[in-house]
């Protein structure tokens, strides 16, 4: 379970291997992003709150776009992985402390 970086969203993944997407303001279920086959064992909000990744028993790190719960990437690995992290230098310039332009004005 993690909040996005604005606090407006709420990401949780479970043993059925979906990642649900909350709005915190209201308690509604936002999006329910598929493709993991195994449980979900960690999701992490990027940076610059424009991603959420999901990690999974299935060996697969996926990659979605957090404000429309479209997937973009999906990674292979050769076992399950257990926790998934970005790095503290994500980006060229990228400062995790400024309003990420794609949350201003949506209400979300």
């Amino acid at each position: 379970v993690v909040f996005d970086r604005t606090g407006r969203r709420l990401v949780t993944g479970a043993d059925d291997g979906h990642v649900k997407t909350w709005c915190t303001t209201t308690g509604l279920l936002q999006h329910t992003l598929r493709g993991h086959a195994a449980e979900i064992t960690d999701v992490v909000v990027s940076p610059d709150n424009v991603h959420v990744v999901s990690s999974s028993l299935d060996a697969t790190v996926r990659v979605w776009r957090l404000s429309r719960g479209e997937p973009v990437a999906v990674l292979m690995h050769d076992g399950p992985i257990n926790a998934i992290a970005f790095s503290p230098n994500f980006g060229p310039g990228a400062d995790p402390d400024s309003q990420p332009a794609e949350e201003a004005g949506t209400g979300v």
